[in-house]
């Protein structure tokens, strides 16, 4: 038997989960993913048009986690696929069958584990519940969306893109932004061609950044080169956005802007001075040891009892790790390392450190260094797979580089200069400069320079055909750094959160290759240290719409006479009804400024019900966390699965707001023992339903307590949690409103207020608690109300406020473009692809989206409305209701899109010759 699970969180607890556990594998999402056969990649010899025919086939889209999968696979005789409950994971359980049926020559028995949770009590449910088969209509409805996707988006792209009228400066019109193969990405630091999902890299806001797609394309048009002082070059398409600042005139803090590499290059011939930003990375790791176990014997598995051999993590340590990165290097079961005299001391107390590992340790003058030598095979083998062997292969352990305590982070560089300055001539008062032959090494220590505060200067220097000092081989390139830790008259910025290094040089060159894109946790990732970012159509409609109606708006000037009241101690201020004529406004004015006391006309009160909320959907949770963290739903959803992999939600991509079958019971002791205890009033207990199920999960809630306050999950996970008390034993809330006209000698003045007479739910769900409370006591007509002052106010009617991200979530939902699984990307992809800008909260469409969108509207409004995907949305319903097959569902779709190509294709082909006749 062999389990399979989607990720390697949900792998982790079903071992926690299941006993005596079962053999299990984890996948990283997809293994296999549609493609066009590979005599369809070249772009300018197949015209796009017969992308429509062409066929499809699967290609394998994770080589590391498919090798894996296969050789788990043989021998097995039963499979069980505990795939996310949903189409997607559908469709990867359906990618392992064919996979199986490859290896094994036909396909295995096998069962489905179904959870809506990965907590024990549901994945033993789970386990004890196997289900003989797979939902098949789920299968061919992912498959719908896949195939539809694949072939239309591929035929867009590619026309577009080709295109002179809007792909005529090699921009990629509908894909995502990338850079070369050969891209080291810190935190793996592997090239981006040799990343893969699952793996973490750095980012802006998170140190362990996790990948969760990737991308990669052929690519032949210009790469932009970006060379900032003291930075290694970036290369990137044009289109790719560069988190940059600029400093204004007056000398105030720097502003920090997206900006998209192509419009660097325009700045950089304008004389603007941008600046790129190497983020001052926080520590993660709290380790005080390291384990050795798996270093003690031969075959590196390590044996029972050894779990208790380990590296203490000291200040020493660090300091003797760094002098090896430096300088150091393994012979057979002896690590050497090389020092000057005066730092006899730290060596010998490095050592003493580790005498409980049984180390021999020995020290060696000659001439004016000394060389130290420690026997220890064990630490020798650990020091080869942390920090490397040979110089072109060392680095910084991630237990070092990442360690929360900068003393040892410190210690390490202090170590790692202390090793350099044996050989003496680099340093002097000012500067100290030393070289590296190990790219990873070189981008490390930059980003390690950088969390203590000082800016090391990287270069590289290539002396290929030119032997090295000490008989070394021949290197083609030299990594040469600086550090200059006095500020006075230094070209770079420093700041609590980063540093800042001027932009030197910003060129263009053709390149023709594949080039990469990652999709990560925080949206960004470092190249060369600098920070990066990473259905569409009808989501830049609703942006193109609301930018149309602002630019149409045309203001209204008009005038309101207003006043403030002394109403029993509470000011409130009324109006008059808005006059477009200035002067019977001011004639108003001048009667009611002359009024001391205003006349009640009309007093009302009425309680208002506000009811608690219902079970929490995805679109709900999107929407409203967007407002509440300003964070992209992208992010929020990927927090969301991070913490339903590791136990602390329920599946988070859901419909259903209505409760069928969850523990209430259950969940509420679990809340009884956290911070939230006080909310749980069983007295109370009155769960509210709504009406949506989609007959695969349950609504989202809360599965176990997730303890750091500190982190951004937190924040996903109380939300969570709050909403869910807030429904099951929050009671609604009820508010008093009231209705005041008034009369200030003849001039007629009204205002509206509310006021809390029972909070309710809002106690447990303060998120939305109105704050506009005003309290006033019952009033009766004829009453006087003293006047405090009058105004005559000068207004102007005001456009409508472009779309946030929540606002642009609810259309899509209202609008039925996507679905709880996709609909969270569509924001961020029209951004990534250079079709709109988020600036703050809000959306601006860009140059080139509103071009996109003008040309597809010329042709047809089909093409960008929300009335021709929400078909294509339709008839996946009906493939999942079995009510349309696969192919028949996929044909009707591709006709309408391939009627529409035709038009673009004839509108693109007129354009063009129209301005070559010009």
């Amino acid at each position: 038997m062999l389990v399979v699970t989607e990720k390697p969180s949900v792998a982790k607890m079903v071992r926690s989960a299941i006993k005596p556990t079962p053999p299990i594998i984890a996948l990283k999402g997809h293994v296999l993913e549609l493609d066009f056969p590979e005599r369809y990649s070249n772009w300018r010899n197949i015209d796009p048009c017969e992308l429509f025919s062409a066929p499809v086939e699967w290609k394998i889209r994770d080589p590391e986690t498919y090798r894996s999968l296969v050789g788990a696979i043989k021998g097995v005789d039963m499979l069980v696929l505990a795939t996310d409950n949903d189409p997607e994971g559908e469709l990867i359980a359906y990618e392992v069958l064919l996979i199986a049926k490859k290896v094994l020559g036909a396909t295995p028995r096998y069962g489905r584990m179904r959870f809506n949770a990965t907590t024990v009590s549901e994945l033993r449910r789970a386990w004890n519940n196997i289900e003989p088969d797979l939902k098949w209509n789920w299968v061919w409805k992912a498959l719908l969306r896949h195939k539809f996707d694949l072939i239309t988006g591929a035929a867009y792209t590619r026309l577009l893109t080709l295109s002179k009228r809007l792909g005529g400066n090699n921009n990629l019109i509908s894909w995502g932004s990338c850079v070369k193969g050969n891209t080291i990405i810190p935190g793996e630091y592997k090239p981006i061609d040799e990343i893969n999902v699952g793996e973490h890299c750095i980012g802006w806001l998170l140190n362990n950044n996790e990948v969760i797609r990737k991308f990669a394309r052929s690519y032949y048009g210009q790469i932009i080169r970006i060379k900032a002082a003291g930075l290694l070059p970036i290369e990137l398409t044009p289109e790719h956005p560069v988190l940059t600042a600029t400093y204004s005139s007056q000398g105030s803090l720097p502003q920090l802007t997206w900006r998209r590499s192509e419009e660097l290059a325009q700045r950089n011939k304008s004389g603007y001075k941008d600046y790129l930003v190497v983020p001052r990375i926080k520590g993660s790791v709290a380790a005080e040891r390291i384990l050795l176990g798996e270093f003690t014997r031969e075959d590196g598995s390590g044996s029972i009892g050894e779990e208790s051999i380990f590296l203490p993590l000291n200040e020493y340590v660090s300091w003797f790790i760094g002098v090896y990165v430096a300088n150091g290097h393994v012979s057979g079961d002896n690590a050497f390392i090389y020092l000057k005299d005066e730092c006899l001391e730290n060596a010998c107390r490095a050592a003493d450190s580790i005498k409980d590992l049984g180390c021999a340790f020995s020290i060696t003058r000659k001439e004016n260094r000394i060389i130290a030598k420690l026997g220890s095979k064990c630490l020798c083998e650990a020091l080869i797979r942390w920090c490397g062997g040979k110089p072109e292969d060392k680095r910084i352990p991630d237990f070092i580089l990442l360690h929360r305590n900068l003393n040892l982070v410190k210690a390490f560089f202090n170590g790692f200069m202390d090793g350099k300055r044996w050989k003496a001539s680099h340093g002097n008062k000012q500067c100290f400069t030393f070289t590296t032959r190990s790219k990873v090494l070189a981008l490390q220590l930059q980003l390690l320079c950088a969390r203590l505060g000082y800016f090391l200067y990287l270069s590289v220097s290539n002396i290929t055909g030119k032997a090295k000092p000490n008989n070394e081989s021949p290197c083609s390139d030299i990594y040469v750094m600086r550090l200059k830790p006095d500020l006075n008259g230094a070209s770079f910025k420093i700041s609590d959160e980063s540093i800042l290094t001027p932009i030197r040089k910003v060129e263009a060159a053709q390149y023709f290759g594949t080039v990469y894109n990652l999709e990560t946790a925080d949206n960004t990732y470092l190249v060369s240290n600098a920070v990066v970012h990473n259905c569409q159509m009808p989501t830049l409609w609703f942006i193109y719409k609301r930018e149309s109606e602002i630019r149409n708006f045309k203001p209204e000037k008009y005038y309101v006479v207003s006043a403030v009241l002394n109403v029993y101690g509470t000011k409130v201020k009324v109006s008059s009804e808005p006059f477009k004529d200035p002067v019977k406004a001011l004639y108003l004015y001048s009667v009611a400024e002359n009024a001391k006391y205003a006349i009640v006309a009309g007093f009302q009160l009425r309680d208002e019900i506000e009811y608690k909320p219902l079970p929490t959907d995805t679109d709900v949770m999107l929407q409203e966390l967007s407002k509440i963290m300003g964070l992209g739903a992208a992010k929020i959803m990927s927090i969301a699965e991070n913490l339903y992999g590791n136990g602390y939600i329920s599946y988070p991509r859901t419909e259903t707001n209505m409760w069928l079958s969850v523990d209430h019971k259950a969940v509420l002791s679990m809340l009884s023992s956290t911070p939230l205890a006080r909310y749980v009033n069983m007295l109370s207990y009155n769960p509210r339903d709504g009406r949506k199920n989609d007959g695969a999960h349950p609504p989202i809630y809360p599965t176990a307590y997730y303890p750091d306050k500190l982190d951004e999950k937190y924040r996903v996970w109380e939300y969570v949690a709050r909403r869910y008390l807030a429904n099951v034993v929050g009671k609604d809330a009820i508010l008093r409103r009231w209705r005041l006209a008034v009369s200030l000698g003849g001039v007629q003045m009204s205002e509206t207020g509310k006021y809390f007479v029972e909070e309710g739910f809002y106690q447990i769900f303060p998120y939305f608690k109105p704050k506009d409370i005003v309290w006033i006591p019952e009033l009766h007509i004829g009453e006087k109300l003293p006047v405090i002052k009058v105004n005559l106010e000068e207004k102007k009617t005001k456009p409508p406020p472009r779309l946030t991200e929540s606002e642009l979530l609810k259309l899509l939902e209202e609008h039925s473009i996507g679905t709880d699984a996709t609909r969270a990307d569509y924001p961020q992809i029209i951004v990534e692809r250079g079709y709109a800008e988020k600036k703050k909260k809000s959306f601006y469409i860009s140059n080139l989206g509103e071009t996109l969108i003008n040309l597809l509207r010329e042709v047809d409004e089909r093409l960008v409305s929300p009335d021709t995907r929400r078909y294509v949305e339709h008839l996946m319903a009906e493939v999942e209701a079995g009510n349309v097959d696969l192919e028949r569902a996929l044909q009707e779709a591709l006709k309408i899109y391939k009627d529409l190509f035709e038009k673009v294709s004839i509108k693109l082909r007129s354009g063009e010759t129209n301005s070559i006749n010009r």
